[in-house]
């Protein structure tokens, strides 16, 4: 008897914490969904780009008329956008920034409008 009360008294806990973690991880993207516009950073030219993150883990790359669509999460503190073509762009978290290193770019970084 006493061996059941313990286990399910570890089995509690066990829940309690991993809804904590579900919950710490969820609040900390609702908290990144907006829409962003790119800002010039001095190593970069700056291209004329926004980037809007949704709910549930979508979004949109907008460059002049063209909307790429990817899925986000966030992973050790960081931001990750996943492309269609399976491809991985990540990010640094600022306040109100998020700043990506793109290939033949260079620094971009996107301030929340």
């Amino acid at each position: 008897m006493q061996r059941y009360v313990v286990t399910s008294y570890f089995r509690f806990i066990l829940i309690l914490l991993v809804a904590g973690l579900v919950w710490g991880c969820s609040s900390q993207q609702e908290k990144l969904v907006g829409k962003y516009i790119a800002v010039k950073t001095g190593e970069a030219v700056l291209v004329p780009a926004s980037l809007e993150l949704l709910p549930e883990g979508k979004g949109f790359w907008s460059i002049d008329t063209d909307n790429a669509p990817f899925r986000w999460d966030l992973y050790q503190n960081k931001i990750r956008l996943h492309t269609r073509s399976g491809g991985v762009i990540e990010g640094t978290l600022g306040q109100d920034t998020l700043q990506f290193t793109l290939p033949g770019t260079g620094q971009v970084r996107f301030q929340r409008e």
